[in-house]
């Protein structure tokens, strides 16, 4: 009975093998991967790319279109060239003359970006100059007495022909017959467009420093009305 048994056992396996050997081969496969393309971009962050194709089975329906199958990785093969770009202009710089006609510039850089990696400076000007202080000068008082003049309360004019009230410095109206009361403002504060900003004086600082005390004073008191209140 045994021998029997295993003698139909057999036959069954070898039916068995052969029918999944037949299903196997009536269904499709992918084929082999292609070979990598190469790189998308011959600079900078690009792709290489291969692909498989889908073979059908013995049994099963031809496809008009091949089915295929893509990988992606990413390649990187040199930096590319960056053309450099120029900045903002910066601000014009003090005119050479505050009066009779004088010239006064500003510049850029080409950092916005810098070229790099073989690539194009940039184009046109680095600094720009323009005509400013086209008001006549005002002209010496005739027959001005210098011995007049306090070092302490005038500004003596460079051209030592008079000297003015030292409160008129740098108050962008001309003095001095050589414009010489509103030269080197720049040191002294700035000027933006036709305003100036000139540093804090004694006065200034004397005043901040009272409403510093004020401050104290007043955030003391409404921390011990908080403080009674609770």
């Amino acid at each position: 009975m045994e021998g029997a048994m295993k003698l139909t056992l057999i036959p069954a396996f070898f039916v068995l093998c052969c029918c999944l050997q037949g299903v196997a081969q009536s269904r499709g496969g992918w084929g082999e991967w292609g070979e990598f393309s190469g790189c998308s971009k011959s600079c900078g962050m690009g792709l290489r790319t291969r692909m498989r194709s889908w073979y059908p089975g013995e049994n099963e329906p031809a496809m008009e279109e091949p089915f295929t199958n893509t990988e992606q990785f990413t390649c990187y093969e040199v930096d590319c060239p960056q053309n450099g770009t120029w900045s903002m202009w910066g601000m014009w710089g003090e005119c050479t003359a505050a009066c009779g006609g004088g010239q006064r510039k500003r510049h850029r850089d080409c950092n916005n970006p810098p070229p790099a990696n073989g690539g194009a400076k940039c184009k046109g000007e680095k600094f720009d100059e323009e005509d400013c202080g086209p008001e006549p000068c005002p002209e010496t008082p005739p027959n001005f007495n210098m011995s007049k003049c306090d070092p302490k309360k005038n500004f003596t004019c460079k051209n030592n022909a008079m000297c003015t009230d030292s409160l008129h410095r740098c108050d962008q109206k001309v003095q001095c017959s050589d414009g010489s009361d509103e030269m080197g403002c720049f040191k002294r504060g700035y000027k933006i467009g036709h305003v100036h900003f000139s540093r804090g004086t004694a006065s200034g600082d004397r005043m901040s420093s009272v409403l510093a005390v004020l401050t104290v004073l007043v955030s003391t008191w409404y921390i011990k009305v908080f403080i009674d209140y609770r």
